[in-house]
């Protein structure tokens, strides 16, 4: 969709262009070899993005058949019954998340950067605590995500009891929030939290902590309470000849 440009101020492009769904899909199958349940459950998801900063995906499953009174799943199609249906939600998802970021809309840093080192402690861990930091030039970066999720999953019969049902179906919201900010230019600091809502606690708390040492690199992550509660240190050279020259302490649920 187009819409009125108000930063033109030359008349050249007064229009620029709005994308109303980044995505739309629908996914299910037919397997020819299974003798009962054939059709397979249809699988709808939604995405799209709300000025530029505010992503929401919509995940939605639908199954084809009928179920008995204990909630099990039978071979006869929803159409078939005197209520006529086409599908019934078996599942559902609703994932927003929104984005501060100062170096939003700026210019990519074009200062040279070396590769990062083989022995880097932070290398290849799944949740980096600033992925921009190579990506923006600003005198204190800092960034903070947040990430509201909620679901609905209708489970069914419980496994190994099919004769008992689940009282009622799986519900869920949590809201995640994540950041860092650089304090210095070789000390840096993260945390990361999740709150339930449903058991009204936080379900986790981490926090992050980096130190540049020039030739050597302190990690630490400590988590406060929770199941994981703990801590981890690592003191390592960031020479990719020296990967084995490092020294950890941690102490979680296990060595405790």
């Amino acid at each position: 969709m187009k819409v009125r440009d108000d930063q033109d101020t030359t008349g050249t492009t007064p229009f620029k262009k709005v994308s109303l769904i980044d995505g739309l899909d629908f996914n299910s199958a037919y397997n020819f070899g299974d003798s009962t349940f054939r059709l397979q459950d249809l699988n709808a998801v939604f995405r799209t993005q709300v000025a530029r900063k505010l992503s929401i995906i919509i995940n939605g499953n639908f199954s084809f058949y009928q179920q008995d009174s204990l909630g099990r799943r039978i071979n006869k199609y929803l159409w078939e019954q005197q209520n006529v249906r086409l599908s019934r939600l078996t599942a559902a998802s609703l994932t927003m998340g929104y984005q501060f970021n100062p170096s939003q809309g700026a210019q990519k840093s074009v200062i040279k950067r070396e590769a990062a080192p083989v022995n880097d402690p932070q290398l290849g861990l799944p949740q980096q605590i600033n992925p921009y930091e190579d990506y923006v030039n600003f005198a204190i970066p800092w960034e903070l995500n947040t990430a509201f999720t909620a679901a609905y999953v209708n489970q069914g019969p419980l496994p190994g009891r099919r004769a008992v049902p689940r009282r009622s179906p799986y519900t869920s919201a949590s809201l995640n929030l994540n950041g860092s900010v650089k304090l210095t230019e070789t000390l840096r600091f993260g945390f990361s939290t999740n709150y339930d809502f449903i058991n009204q606690a936080p379900a986790f708390t981490r926090l992050d902590i980096t130190k540049d040492l020039h030739c050597w690199q302190i990690n630490g992550t400590w988590n406060p309470f929770g199941p994981t509660r703990g801590y981890f240190v690592t003191i390592a050279a960031k020479s990719a000849l020296l990967q084995s020259l490092k020294l950890s302490r941690n102490r979680t649920f296990l060595n405790n």
